[in-house]
């Protein structure tokens, strides 16, 4: 009967939200802004990108269907119907915030859902940047292909899944997609030997085995993420990278650099932000790649606000080193699904009757 009501609802929620494009809009014309700006910036000049999107917003009369549905959290044996209750409040915000993208009040909206970054994490990610050294690293350049064949055969081995590769133009120069058993390659991108082993740990040995596990079970949720997994879920990957011997430090000088930009962002225009990021030691390329990553919800980015998601990416890996202690053990019920850290204690009982079903990198 419990996990009854949990599927009937889990069913409702997922065919409301069937037509959500999960992926935020991008811009038309980031290039040729990338062009203004720089060309500015060589000139003295201040300039502040302005972003053109086109999207399609979702249907306000199935949102308002969403926000009244709610499980009656009484006689909550698993915890289950208190995650629920909590996605469905999360992901309101979230379509709140896509369908006001490019203005000041998306803003607004991801600081609901997202959160901020507090001052002390603003603190430890500028230690970092400061004393980040950078490394000369000798790397082997693989193919493309050969990177796909290697991806392909890593699932294969750890979950027995047939994955599809594709090639295509996109941000990110790799992404995992484990509800479509797909993996996306950056046709524009390069990579190394030491990417290889990176992304073996990070996408596959954490992002889809995590899927995997949680693909077991009937709650969707395991699958399709509680509520803000994001943090959890990008922090275990960094930190099982270390585990792993393939972490980079780079990486993390990255991902401080985006606390220190979602910070100033919420109150400094583009080129302000890109002006601090600058004096902590980025590159050009990419203190302009983080500024827009932190700016990317408005059309006018010389106003104050922003996208607050990546601050979770530096704060998510020390949260996991805390919790963790040197016990790896501790890791494990964290593969249960795509949970944050504060579920574990919600989900105790379920954990404790399934922890025999949960597969790891380390097994």
């Amino acid at each position: 009967m419990y996990f009854n009501d949990i599927k009937k609802n889990d069913k409702t929620y997922l065919r409301l939200i069937s037509k959500f494009n999960q992926d935020f809009p991008k811009p038309l014309n980031l290039q040729e802004e990338k062009k203004l700006f720089f060309s500015a910036l060589e000139n003295g000049e201040i300039y502040n990108p302005q972003m053109l999107f086109d999207f399609k917003v979702f249907d306000e009369e199935i949102l308002s269907k969403l926000k009244k549905i709610e499980i009656d959290s009484k006689n909550d044996l698993y915890g289950f119907k208190q995650l629920f209750n909590e996605r469905l409040k999360t992901k309101y915000y979230e379509i709140k915030c896509y369908n006001t993208w490019g203005t000041i009040i998306s803003t607004d909206y991801a600081l609901k859902y997202l959160g901020k970054p507090s001052y002390f994490l603003l603190m430890k990610a500028k230690l970092f940047c400061k004393t980040y050294q950078r490394k000369v690293v000798k790397v082997k350049k693989i193919s493309q292909e050969y990177l796909a064949k290697e991806l392909k055969s890593y699932v294969k081995e750890l979950t027995g899944d047939d994955i599809k590769i594709e090639f295509t133009k996109m941000f990110s120069k790799v992404s995992i997609f484990p509800a479509n058993k797909k993996i996306k390659i950056n046709k524009d991108e390069k990579f190394t030997n030491l990417d290889l082993e990176r992304l073996k740990v990070h996408e596959i040995g954490v992002h889809y085995m995590r899927y995997f596990n949680g693909r077991k079970f009937i709650p969707e949720i395991l699958k399709t993420g509680t509520s803000n997994y994001l943090e959890t879920e990008e922090g275990l990957a960094a930190y099982v990278e270390e585990l792993k011997g393939v972490s980079s430090q780079a990486q993390l000088f990255i991902y401080a650099g985006r606390v220190i930009a979602t910070y100033y962002s919420l109150k400094m225009s583009f080129y302000e932000v890109f002006m601090i990021l600058k004096k902590y030691g980025f590159k050009d390329k990419d203190a302009f790649t983080i500024t827009f990553r932190a700016k990317r919800n408005l059309c006018d980015t010389s106003q104050p606000g922003g996208f607050t998601k990546d601050y979770v990416y530096f704060s998510g890996y020390y949260k996991i080193k805390d919790y963790v202690k040197g016990d790896i053990e501790k890791l494990k019920d964290l593969f249960i699904g795509k949970i944050k850290l504060k579920d574990l204690k919600i989900l105790s009982k379920f954990l404790e009757k399934n922890k025999n079903k949960i597969r790891t990198i380390f097994d």
